[in-house]
């Protein structure tokens, strides 16, 4: 190509080949992101039912305790509630 021609054919399909292959990198990179989201989200929806399965394991525990120690059944009635 001589000074102050346009390019030709090949320049247009090389750049068409370019702006493709970014936009499609950019689509996988913008799904890997979403994917990556929703995997945190149920990360953390699982962490807090776990926090309470912990919670009502603890409760369930110093109920027992209580119960053994006083044979008070008044000491297991906050386990009932829930």
């Amino acid at each position: 190509m001589e000074n102050g021609e346009t390019p030709g054919p090949l320049g247009f399909v090389v750049a068409a080949a370019i702006l493709v292959f970014v936009g499609l990198d950019s689509y996988l990179h913008t799904v890997r992101v979403d994917e990556a989201a929703d995997a945190r989200k149920r990360s953390y929806e699982a962490e807090l039912k776990l926090d309470e399965v912990v919670a009502r394991l603890v409760d369930a525990e110093t109920g027992q305790r209580g119960y053994l120690l006083t044979g008070d059944d008044a000491t297991l009635s906050h386990i009932a509630k829930r």
